[in-house]
């Protein structure tokens, strides 16, 4: 069993629905035990809107060009002078798009690198017991 650490980060996104556009509060969480992927908690209020997993790496390839064919695109943008990045969440029951200031992600992603660096993730995941997991379900 190897020692788990994580990094977690809440910062505030703007959802777009329809024509408005709402402040949400997403919860950024990052594990060295599954060194691929992180979660993003989105909330409103006390409410949880949705919780989303996906590979860390379009995070890491969103802050300089379009990255994302599937379920979650992301990509940078500059608004009124201002570097944002976009979030495409799509899914069966919930798709939205998110915009979080570009500086934040940024910050985000080093401090997931610091714990595990790019490249190395290998040695923290247990691709032997996550196989076994899926095998037993």
């Amino acid at each position: 069993m190897k020692l788990t650490h994580a990094v977690t980060c809440e910062m505030e996104m703007e959802l777009f629905f329809g024509e408005d556009v709402i402040p949400v509060a997403a919860t950024f969480e990052y594990h060295s035990s599954t060194p691929y992927e992180i979660t993003v908690v989105l909330s409103h209020g006390q409410q949880i809107i949705a919780v989303w997993n996906f590979a860390r790496n379009l995070l890491m390839q969103g802050v300089s060009h379009p990255s994302g064919i599937g379920d979650v695109r992301v990509w940078p943008d500059s608004e009124n002078g201002k570097s944002v990045l976009y979030l495409g969440l799509h899914g069966a029951q919930f798709s939205t798009l998110l915009r979080a200031r570009l500086s934040d992600i940024i910050v985000w992603n080093t401090r997931t690198q610091q714990l595990v660096p790019l490249g190395y993730e290998h040695l923290h995941a247990d691709i032997a017991e996550e196989l076994a997991a899926l095998l037993s379900e």
